[in-house]
């Protein structure tokens, strides 16, 4: 039953916004405070982790009230269990010497995974240590401590105040029917992400049950029932939920018999690093050089709920006249700069109306276009031409007809700034000579894999020397962090005489590759073809990932006219080890690119009549494993393209390209999907972002923007792919690869 009216009786005005968390945040890297052996761990956010043989401390951190304010705070582990099995992780918290609270959690993976440790009180004393006891075989990478907001019942009672010694102040919440002991409005919407509800509360006679409400721009998303029988106060997990909107509520409708203290929201996830693709998910984190403004922030218009909006709220007009007035600080322009801005728009109506976006420095107009936006659903539109800051304060505005409803604007850098890391154009030469160049054409789709924290390999195509109309594989060695590669004169695979393979026959090129290191050696797919042979995904393996390459066999082969299989990713479950393949299918006639996934052990045994790669045992059903399509006028609905996945923290996330055509036409731009670890073997499980596309080419009529792939290197993440839009020549180009790093804060 929903009981709206306790939902909006009050608003609370937060004194600590949860928007500000995130700026007071202790973090130590275990080895730091290490109570147990520090060991190299290419996976650790610093490469070296503690571990254990036997229980006991792995780590012994120590703060004061100097480094520490006086407050609550949430805290999270990174770690791992060496052999998966569940393991236990126990802090202890003292208080000056003396123990106040345990906090623990089961670690249960292989892989590296963010564990809330819970919260805990750090309201009196000089020095509070943490440290645990816990079991053996776990890999301790990091440990974070942050603020967390909570309200006490004076501040948000829905029941009657009564004095009660053991509230945190004094007073609880108390009824005598069934109803809300509390409502708790927050006035500046938190960060997006994961979030958990705390409710400390107490029974005063018999159990009786708290039923928490979680409401988000209006529409509750939670729902959770907890009995509480302890006359002692506990902090109750109340309820979890996902939060993407503008505006939280946090409600109850409860039995009598209750005495509630006090209400918490904790996020689930901390805010670092290792985490940048959960919060590039939620829009926490930004691609380096592209800033995005909510327009409700930069209003001209009126704001308005709107369920479609990333946020749930855009601004409108009913009358020609400015949506959104954007003055960028100088640390998001660089002066001398090229850029581009980009609107999120829709009308109202679904009839074209005209978006005037206006670029100004000082009085001087850097641009001034208009662009037409046309039908119901919310796309991306590059609304101006290309313009260099100056360095003056600069204004982002429009002059557009009524009927829009503008949900973000979004500003991009399109020069790459040699002094940093964070957006640079990739390069490509010559063994032993750094001033030739190492390709002859575009590298293409480009697959990077760290080997250790000196070297990076790079496989990519080039074209074949005696016929530039066949393409071969390629590798190169970077020792710069991943943005250089010196090209090995001999082709990783060389497919400039054609050659055998058993189940396919003779293939004569190999290109766009995707390659993983495992414990045995480095695994390839790639696509290629041949006289006989369609466009098929074929699987090949290397001990040390540079030299004698084999190719094994098709893992899907293309055996009709209608479908191909392009472009095939290696995925590795990050507990298992165990490895899927994704592909896309090119439909031709029905003018359909489609993504497509599958286990490796499927594609290998799914006859079990024959032996893999014996003809009868290749797969060839393209269609088979289909992943969700876009829905009919979203920005990829033709064309779920090309793309990489890497895993974090038990998800796996997918860049991938895109476009409303299923070749190079349209307008093609770069997204996101992700798939939890519980359900990686369902393809129809995938994802997609709502906040996709999160770059666009701003030229139409060819694919300007394509092949993303993600990458983590030396604890970094980055997102390589191919722009010849960028400083486009018309010969042919050799370096338009470029990569963006995933940024959490200020660049």
């Amino acid at each position: 039953m929903k009981h709206s009216n306790c939902i909006w009786l009050m608003v609370l005005t937060l004194l600590m916004p949860l928007q500000s968390l995130a700026a007071s945040q202790w973090a130590k890297e275990a080895e730091v405070v290490a109570g147990g052996q520090v060991v190299a761990d290419e996976d650790a956010s610093n490469a070296q982790a503690v571990t254990r043989a036997d229980a006991g401390i792995y780590s012994w951190w120590t703060l004061n009230a100097a480094e520490l304010s006086h407050g609550r705070y949430a805290m999270y582990v990174r770690a791992r269990s060496l052999d998966g099995q569940a393991r236990s992780f126990s802090e202890s918290v003292k208080i000056d010497g003396q123990l106040v609270d345990t906090l623990s959690a089961t670690v249960d993976h292989r892989a590296y995974r963010w564990y809330r440790l819970g919260f805990f009180d750090f309201a009196t004393g000089q020095t509070l240590l943490l440290a645990d006891w816990s079991s053996p075989s776990l890999q301790v990478d990091k440990l974070i401590i942050e603020p967390i907001v909570s309200a006490a019942g004076a501040d948000i009672a829905g029941g009657n105040l009564v004095a009660d010694s053991g509230a945190s102040t004094g007073q609880a919440i108390v009824r005598q029917t069934a109803g809300p002991y509390t409502w708790y409005v927050h006035s500046v919407s938190p960060p997006h992400g994961n979030y958990s509800v705390y409710v400390r509360a107490r029974a005063l006679g018999a159990a009786t049950t708290f039923t928490q409400h979680v409401v988000v721009n209006g529409k509750t998303v939670a729902v959770k029932a907890t009995e509480i029988g302890d006359s002692n106060y506990r902090w109750i997990r109340a309820a979890d939920f996902e939060y993407t909107g503008s505006n939280l509520r946090l409600s109850d409708y409860s039995s009598p018999g209750l005495a509630v203290d006090r209400v918490a929201l904790v996020q689930a996830k901390p805010k670092d690093e290792t985490l940048s693709l959960y919060h590039l998910w939620y829009g926490n984190a930004h691609l380096a050089g592209i800033r995005t403004q909510q327009a409700e922030a930069v209003a001209g218009g009126s704001v308005f709920d709107d369920e479609l909006a990333d946020d749930a709220r855009a601004v409108s007009r009913d009358s020609v006249g400015i949506y959104t007035w954007w003055t960028p600080t100088s640390s998001e322009l660089i002066a001398g700069q090229r850029y581009t801005v980009d609107v999120r728009a829709r009308s109202l109506d679904g009839a074209a109306h005209s978006f005037g976006m206006i670029v100004k420095s000082g009085a001087t107009v850097l641009s001034n276009k208009s662009t037409s936006v046309a039908g119901s659903a919310y796309k991306w539109y590059s609304s101006t031409d290309s313009f260099v800051a100056d360095g003056s304060p600069m204004t982002l505005s429009d002059w557009s007809d009524p009927g829009l409803a503008i949900d973000s604007i979004r500003l991009v850098r399109t020069s790459v700034d040699t002094q940093s890391d964070d957006y640079r154009r990739i390069g490509f030469f010559a063994q032993g000579n750094p001033s030739v160049p190492g390709i002859s054409e575009t590298a293409g789709r480009v697959s990077i894999v760290p080997v250790n924290a000196q070297t990076t390999y790079a496989y990519f195509r080039d074209r074949v020397s005696n016929d530039p109309n066949r393409l071969k594989l390629m590798v190169g060695t970077s020792t710069d962090g991943g943005l250089n590669f010196e090209v090995r004169t001999q082709p990783a695979i060389d497919s400039t005489v054609a050659f055998n393979v058993p189940g396919a026959g003779l293939i004569d090129q190999a290109y766009d590759p995707s390659v993983i290191r495992t414990g045995s050696g480095y695994q390839m797919v790639f696509e290629g073809l041949g006289p006989q042979t369609r466009v098929s995904s074929f699987l090949a393996d290397s001990a040390d990932g540079l030299t004698g390459w084999t190719v094994r066999g098709p893992v899907v082969k293309s055996d009709h006219a209608e479908g191909s299989a392009s472009t095939p990713t290696l995925i590795a479950h990050a507990d298992t080890g165990e490895l899927h393949l994704q592909w896309v299918n090119v439909h031709e006639f029905s003018e359909l690119t489609s993504r497509h996934q599958a286990s490796l052990s499927h594609l290998k045994s799914w006859n079990p009549g024959a032996v893999w790669p014996q003809p009868a045992a290749v797969f060839t059903d393209t269609d088979y494993g289909r992943l969700p399509q876009g829905g009919a006028g979203s920005w990829d609905d033709k064309n779920f393209g090309a793309g990489s996945v890497l895993s974090e923290d038990g998800v796996y996330y997918l860049a991938h390209e895109g476009a409303n055509y299923f070749g190079c036409g349209g307008d093609w731009a770069l997204g996101m999907a992700r798939n939890q670890e519980a359900t990686l073997t369902d393809p129809s499980a995938w994802e997609k972002s709502a906040l996709s596309p999160w770059m666009k080419a701003y030229n139409t009529g060819s694919c300007w923007i394509s092949y993303p792939y993600l990458s983590k290197l030396n604890g970094r993440y980055y997102v390589y792919y191919q722009h010849p839009e960028i400083e486009w020549v018309p010969e042919r180009q050799t370096n338009d690869i470029y990569r963006r790093r995933i940024v959490i804060g200020a660049e």
